[in-house]
């Protein structure tokens, strides 16, 4: 079915005896209840038209405009509605993409280095430079004569294990 042009649509909304249109002055109260009804009436077509019904919100019964004032709040409403299931481009799925059309190393040296969070860490002092945090720790402990850090890897977590030389024994619980 191809869409209504605007030239259709025009007449439909002047025709004020046809089954194929509904008419609301706005979108409050049971209109939408009502409207809903009307959406089911077009799509059992009962008459056997055989085209598409049309609703439209904000139009008299006689076809004209009905003036409702939009507000801020009325517009912020429409646009939220429009946009809802709106999903981020870099997540949104791509059907003709098949596995052999992704880079390993693209992925590796685009989204693993990621700079905003590089920027935010060295902003906050924990690092000085993306990717040298580790080698700056290991320096520290040797030139302040403590062991080397030992790394323990889980599958969520890795754990850094950094204990000072005048503790060679395991931390125990206060009494």
């Amino acid at each position: 079915m191809k869409p209504l042009t605007d030239t259709q649509l025009e007449a439909l909304l002047g025709d004020l005896v046809s089954d194929r249109v509904e008419r609301k002055e706005s979108w409050s109260g049971n209109t939408p209840d009502n409207a809903r009804e009307a959406v089911c009436a077009f799509a059992y077509d009962v008459p056997n038209h055989r085209q598409p019904g049309v609703l439209f919100v904000g139009a008299g019964d006689d076809g004209m405009p009905a003036n409702t004032p939009v507000t801020d709040q009325d517009e912020r409403i429409l646009n939220e509605r429009r946009r809802h299931r709106d999903i981020p481009y870099d997540i949104r799925p791509v059907p003709s993409a098949k596995l052999t059309d992704l880079s390993r190393s693209y992925f590796e040296e685009t989204y693993l280095p990621n700079p905003h969070i590089a920027e935010a860490m060295c902003v906050l002092n924990l690092v000085q430079r993306f990717g040298v945090g580790i080698s700056i720790a290991r320096s520290s402990l040797r030139d302040d004569g403590n062991p080397p850090v030992s790394f323990e890897v889980q599958p969520n977590v890795i754990f850094a294990r950094i204990q000072p030389a005048e503790l060679q024994s395991p931390i125990s619980p206060a009494p």
